[in-house]
């Protein structure tokens, strides 16, 4: 789950965490530090999206058979007043997802939130 660390990417740990092996990449370190407390199970990546080899480097360690993109930054205000950060993570970035996974041929799907 890439954005694992964000409210949908808990959510989504939280419903499929029982019958899946779930691997976080997020950038937020003390996040990762919470959900490896609170479960044990789940693999930690620290990376970012706006890094193309860092994605590269998480799809080539761990082999993912499907990947739910989460990563985004989702607040309008924030947005509208850093339009190039934004710009670097919701476009960029996403687009970094894809062409990645297009490389990785073993990822049977994508779901991009």
């Amino acid at each position: 789950i890439l954005g694992g660390t964000g409210a949908l990417g808990k959510s989504l740990i939280k419903r499929y965490y029982e019958d899946n092996t779930i691997i976080v990449f997020s950038r937020d370190e003390h996040k990762h530090v919470n959900l490896i407390k609170k479960y044990n199970r789940v693999e930690s990546y620290l990376g970012d999206i706006r890094d193309k080899s860092s994605i590269e480097n998480a799809l080539v360690r761990y082999n993912p058979d499907i990947v739910i993109n989460t990563a985004a930054l989702k607040h309008v205000p924030i947005c509208e007043n850093n339009p190039i950060e934004s710009v670097k993570t919701n476009i960029l970035g996403h687009q970094n997802v894809i062409e990645c996974i297009n490389l990785h041929k073993k990822v049977e799907a994508i779901i991009n939130l």
